[in-house]
């Protein structure tokens, strides 16, 4: 018997993993109107797979890249305790950037700025609010120490077949982000 292509031992391992993170979501309650109401899970998304040089020819090599949204308590380290149960073969991993939550004080000078034109805008009061999600975002503010604000649109079934905008929403998120951008510019430039 001949040597195993690396690709054999690559989608037997994505397999194994798979088995640990099914979910993007998880719809809880599928017949509540509009769309049900979806909570975030641990997840991953398998991005992109590459390997072999010829269709006759036993791979050497097979490449994946896998994202993991971690957003239950679970680190990189609990992480890799299950990637080194699930990898079969020579197959082996590196976690190239790891991000927690973003957590911003509701005391930052940019914070409350953005706040104040969400409010004149929409023309109510709002708070704040600590979100479960993870969010690219993170890399930001670990690598560069940069405030981060998320503010998304009004919809539902996120990720989902059934996913929604408001698009009033939408219209709305890009006037209080042009405010805020045109703010900003206009008041680092006059420093």
């Amino acid at each position: 018997m001949g040597r195993k292509s690396a690709i054999d031992y690559l989608m037997k391992s994505i397999a194994a993993i798979r088995e640990h993170f099914p979910y993007y979501e998880i719809d809880i309650k599928p017949n509540q109107k509009p769309f049900g109401k979806h909570y975030w899970v641990n997840s991953l998304n398998v991005g992109s797979i590459s390997g072999g040089s010829q269709i006759n020819r036993v791979s050497d090599i097979a490449v994946a890249q896998l994202d993991f949204r971690l957003v239950d308590g679970m680190d990189a380290q609990q992480l890799s305790q299950i990637l080194d149960k699930c990898i079969v073969g020579n197959t082996h991993y590196d976690i190239r950037y790891e991000t927690g939550f973003v957590n911003e004080s509701r005391d930052n000078p940019i914070i409350k700025d953005y706040k104040n034109i969400v409010e004149e805008i929409i023309q109510q009061k709002v708070g704040f609010v600590r979100d479960g999600r993870m969010s690219n975002s993170g890399l930001l503010k670990d690598k560069k120490g940069a405030s981060v604000i998320l503010h998304s649109y009004s919809g539902g079934g996120y990720h989902a077949e059934d996913e929604w905008v408001d698009l009033r929403s939408v219209a709305q998120l890009c006037k209080i982000q042009q405010k805020f951008v045109n703010n900003y510019i206009l008041n680092k430039n006059s420093r």
